[in-house]
């Protein structure tokens, strides 16, 4: 075991008293020459600056951006833009919700999940900078990449490239040997390799390493007294605070299941209307949603692409009326 925990200081020590933190994030703040051998080579020291970096684990951690994503211009509630804290931020002035600055964002977690920023070191410093193009970033595999941002998803083998929803080449199948393959992202999902071709996994039960199995943490979970990569639903989330939604695959354009707490347990979404409120439809929905009124009681949870589109029909009316 690499930590222990001391709830009198709620903290997480591992010897001589020296204590380490850990968040939910999976970054743990050993220096380069603690990083890999404390954690028993499941971490890395991010950089090959020993004065910047983080300890990271060895595992993809790719949460697929869903296609349906609500924008901070469509985030109404001033609710579900704070909860859009690594993206928006909230205009009093204006009572809108406005795209962050990414000198606002401190730590690689929230940096990197803004598809408008990136992560990287200048000079001594590892900081988030506005995203120009994956392909200016130094990366030979899709790992190294997504270190930057979540945007950035293949290599080259020399710089990062971003890849469309829409492109389909690039398939895992296309490529020839374990190196390009493994932990790579593909057009068709995350490729893995079965011996002797790349595929790209599809299902949870594809996995066979436990590391591998946490690429997405709302899709698969690891069993360990089965010792097996499993599906999540609902029904087997025990807490209250992990009840949100579960991805239902676990490919480049995954469908959602929406959950909520239900007398003591996490039950599936059946009515939008009737179980999501203004607190859990933004995180509920897997921000595909939002809350239609900046009062919580009042409004509905709307689906942000149906929302755009009725605006954007109601705009080409108007200018067809004034024409």
């Amino acid at each position: 075991m690499m930590c222990q925990w001391y709830p009198q200081h709620r903290q997480c020590g591992y010897q001589n008293n020296i204590f380490y933190y850990y968040d939910n994030y999976n970054i743990i703040p050993l220096n380069q020459n603690q990083c890999y051998s404390y954690s028993s080579g499941e971490y890395h020291w991010s950089s090959n600056d020993y004065k910047v970096g983080e300890c990271l684990k060895c595992s993809v951690d790719y949460p697929q951006r869903k296609k349906n994503q609500c924008t901070c211009e469509e985030l109404i509630y001033q609710g579900d833009c704070a909860l859009a804290g690594e993206s928006c931020l909230w205009n009093s002035q204006l009572a809108q919700c406005i795209q962050i600055d990414c000198y606002m964002l401190k730590t690689r977690s929230s940096c990197i999940s803004n598809y408008n920023c990136h992560w990287i070191q200048v000079d001594d410093v590892m900081q988030c900078l506005p995203m120009t193009k994956c392909s200016n970033l130094p990366g030979s595999n899709s790992y190294q990449c997504l270190a930057y941002s979540y945007r950035c998803t293949q290599s080259d083998g020399q710089f990062c490239q971003e890849l469309s929803r829409l492109d389909q080449s690039n398939k895992c199948s296309s490529i020839q040997n374990y190196t390009s393959c493994y932990l790579t992202i593909g057009s068709d999902g995350v490729c893995a390799w079965n011996g002797q071709n790349c595929y790209a996994l599809s299902e949870c039960s594809q996995i066979t390493q436990s590391n591998l199995c946490g690429i997405n943490n709302y899709a698969c979970q690891w069993n360990s007294d089965i010792n097996k990569c499993i599906s999540l639903n609902c029904e087997n989330i025990l807490t209250e605070s992990a009840c949100t939604y579960v991805d239902t695959t676990i490919d480049r354009h995954p469908s959602i299941q929406m959950c909520y707490w239900n007398n003591s347990r996490c039950a599936n979404v059946t009515s939008i209307s009737d179980t999501l409120t203004s607190s859990n439809c933004y995180i509920n929905s897997g921000r595909t949603y939002s809350w239609s009124d900046n009062n919580s009681t009042k409004g509905h949870c709307e689906s942000c692409s149906n929302d755009y589109l009725m605006r954007a029909t109601t705009f080409i009316v108007l200018l067809l009326i004034n024409y």
